[in-house]
C-alpha cells in the first residue's frame, strides 16, 4: 500500500431533467452490462487467493451514458419510479461543502475473489441476465496498479479493532465529508472511498468491484472487526450501497444509505441466490436518513422500505433530518445512524412465518412455469422470465433449470 497525506474539495451541479417524450419502461440493469466483455490476452497475476485483472474488460461507459440520457427524459413527474431511481443515479453529484479533515491517498494491491466479474453477476443480476453472461473464471474489472482511493484512520480504536465504512460518493475526487470526522473517531471506523468512482462511473464495471476490494483490503492491513464492516453512500452512490448491501452480506454487515435508495425484488435490483439473502435478513441492518426538505428521495426511501417488508427484511431504521434538502447529512446524523447500524439484528425467528410464506409463493409459480413448459412453452417462457425479475437468486436452481428446458425444446 502506497500512501500520502492531503486534503481536497471540490463541487458539482445537480441537473435535473423534465419533458414529455414518450419513454418505454423496459429498463433493465441489464442494459449496463449487456456489453462489457471484451477479448483480451494480457493478464496480470493477482494475490493467491484472488482472480486477476483483465485490462479492457469494460466497456459499460458508452452503455450508461446513452441510458442516462433516455433515464433522464423519462424521470419526470409520475415517471416509472425505477426510472426516477436510475436517473438519480446517474446524474451529477450534488454541490458539497469542503473539508480540511486529513486523510490519505493509497494504492491497494490485493484482490478478491468477491469482486470477480463472475462473482458480481452471480449476486447482483437476475440468473437469467447473470447467464446470459460470457466472463471468464477469476476475471476482474479492476487494475489495482491504477487505481486510489482516500482513507482515514482514527488514532485508535475504542474497543481495540476499527470498524470500516466503505463510502460511495456520487463525486469522483476524494473528500471526508465535513463534519464526520468527530462520530468517526467516536466509533472508531475507518473511511474509505474510491476516487472516480462517482455517478458518471459505470456501476457493475467500476463502483461496486471498486468498493468491494477497498473492504477486502482495509480489513486485510488493519486489525478490523468484522462484523462492523459497512457500506455507505450519498444520492446515487447510495443506492449502489445499498445493492452492495443486498448481495454482500457476507462482506458488508449494514448500509448507510444518504439521500438514496430503490426497491428491492425487481429486475433493476434482484434478489441475491437465498443463502445471501437469508442472511442479508437476519444480519443485516439498514440504516435510512434523508432530508425532510428532499421530497424525491423520500418518496423513493418509502418505496424502498415497503419492498424491504414486502420481503421480510425488518431491520431497518429511517430518520428524516430536519430543514436538510438533498445535501449530506451532518456529523450528529452519522452518528445516530451508526448508532443504529451496530444495534445486534431482530430475532429472525420474528420474520420466519414471512419468509416461509415468500418461498411458498415462488414454489408455487416455479410449479405452474413446470406444468406449462409441457403444455404451452410460450407461456411457460413468460411465467420463466417473470419469476426471474420478481424472485431472482432465490429461484435457483429450479429457475435456470426450467430456462434450460424451454431453450432445449426451441432448438
Amino acid at each position: 500500500m502506497v500512501a500520502r497525506s492531503g486534503s481536497m474539495a471540490a463541487s458539482g451541479t445537480l441537473v435535473s431533467e423534465s419533458n414529455t417524450d414518450r419513454c418505454g419502461h423496459r429498463l433493465t440493469r441489464r442494459a449496463l452490462v449487456s456489453r462489457f466483455v471484451v477479448p483480451v490476452s494480457a493478464r496480470r497475476e493477482a494475490k493467491p487467493s484472488g482472480g486477476r485483472f483483465e485490462p479492457g474488460a469494460t466497456r459499460i461507459s458508452q452503455g450508461l451514458e446513452k441510458l442516462g440520457k433516455r433515464v433522464g427524459k423519462c424521470a419526470r413527474a409520475g415517471s416509472h419510479p425505477l426510472l426516477a431511481a436510475l436517473a438519480l443515479i446517474l446524474a451529477p453529484p450534488a454541490v458539497a461543502k469542503p473539508d480540511s479533515v486529513k486523510f490519505r491517498e493509497v494504492t491497494f494491491t490485493g484482490y478478491t475473489p468477491l469482486a470477480s466479474a463472475a462473482e458480481l453477476a452471480r449476486r447482483t443480476l437476475t440468473p437469467l441476465d447473470a447467464g446470459g453472461l460470457k466472463v471468464q473464471p477469476g476475471q476482474q474489472f479492476i487494475d489495482l496498479g491504477s487505481e486510489q482511493f482516500i482513507m482515514r484512520v482514527p488514532a485508535t480504536p475504542p474497543s481495540g479493532r476499527f470498524g470500516v465504512l466503505v463510502f460511495i460518493p456520487p463525486w469522483n475526487d476524494g473528500r471526508v465529508p465535513e463534519g464526520w470526522a468527530p462520530a468517526l473517531d467516536r466509533f472508531g471506523f475507518i473511511f474509505v472511498a474510491a476516487l472516480r468512482s462517482g455517478n458518471d462511473q459505470d456501476i457493475m464495471g467500476r463502483r461496486e468491484p471498486l468498493a468491494i476490494l477497498a473492504a477486502d483490503n482495509v480489513a486485510d492491513l488493519y486489525p478490523v472487526d468484522r462484523d462492523r464492516i459497512l457500506v455507505g453512500g450519498f444520492s446515487g452512490g447510495s443506492r449502489v450501497a445499498m445493492r452492495l448491501a443486498l448481495a454482500y452480506p457476507d462482506l458488508f454487515r449494514g448500509a448507510l444509505l444518504d439521500a438514496g435508495s430503490d426497491p428491492i425484488g425487481n429486475r433493476v435490483v434482484p434478489l441475491p441466490p437465498r443463502d445471501l439473502f437469508d442472511r442479508f435478513r437476519q444480519t443485516s441492518r439498514v440504516a435510512y436518513v434523508t432530508g425532510a426538505l428532499d421530497e424525491a428521495s423520500l418518496q423513493l426511501d418509502v418505496e424502498s422500505i415497503l419492498s424491504m417488508r414486502r420481503w421480510c427484511m425488518s431491520n431497518i431504521s429511517a430518520r428524516r433530518v430536519p430543514g436538510l434538502g438533498h445535501d449530506l447529512i451532518d456529523g450528529s446524523a452519522l452518528a445516530t445512524a451508526l448508532t443504529q447500524l451496530l444495534r445486534p439484528p431482530a430475532d429472525a425467528a420474528r420474520t420466519a412465518s414471512c419468509a416461509a410464506r415468500t418461498v411458498a409463493g415462488m414454489q408455487s409459480k416455479l410449479d405452474e412455469a413446470a406444468r406449462l413448459a409441457g403444455s404451452d412453452p410460450r407461456a411457460a417462457q413468460g411465467l420463466v422470465e417473470r419469476i426471474d425479475h420478481e424472485y431472482g437468486g432465490l429461484a435457483v436452481p429450479r429457475l435456470t433449470d426450467l430456462a434450460r428446458r424451454l431453450a432445449d425444446g426451441r432448438r
